[in-house]
């Protein structure tokens, strides 16, 4: 802080002590509720830690399914996993949840983590889309007017560009 104040930095260390009286949910890796509790970002220096709050749960999630489910379960876990996640994105978007929420809490965000489990787990079912195919996915936000206004984009945008970044890696 006193460096900062010095150099004459006093954006950087608003940015910085922004978030001193949210430190607990840094360190426990819950900032992303923090995040969809407020509805909104808060502090620029720390709030892309709420994706790291994300993984961080999901692999505790992982660990748990992993020790209680047998290995031949996995896939069909991580099919279920797509599932919930959009299911969550439906209802929330249905429900009139704000983007950010919907972008930053865990079950909306589980496809993702799944399609790349099933491009190591499962990697002939992933195979069998064509290359082509993945990469246009990819594209789509490049093309298409690729907004959080529109529900489609906010329901499916991210399941597909989940399951195109899941091809692409397993190729």
């Amino acid at each position: 802080g006193p460096a900062l104040r010095l150099t004459g930095h006093t954006e950087k260390l608003a940015w910085v002590t922004a978030g001193a009286g949210a430190w607990p949910w840094y360190l426990g890796f819950v900032s992303n509720f923090r995040n969809a509790l407020d509805q909104r970002f808060t502090n620029p220096a720390l709030d892309v830690a709420w994706s790291l709050g994300v993984e961080v749960q999901f692999y505790a999630l992982v660990f748990i399914v992993a020790r209680v489910a047998a290995p031949g379960r996995w896939p069909r876990l991580a099919w279920m996993a797509a599932g919930i996640a959009l299911l969550f994105r439906i209802a929330a978007v249905l429900g009139g949840m704000a983007w950010i929420p919907i972008l930053v809490l865990t079950p909306g965000r589980l496809d993702c983590f799944a399609f790349g489990a099933l491009a190591a787990l499962t990697p002939q079912i992933l195979a069998r889309v064509p290359s082509g195919l993945a990469w246009s996915v990819l594209a789509l936000p490049v093309v298409l007017p690729w907004s959080r206004e529109y529900p489609a984009v906010e329901i499916g945008g991210y399941s597909l560009l989940a399951i195109a970044a899941g091809v692409a890696i397993q190729r």
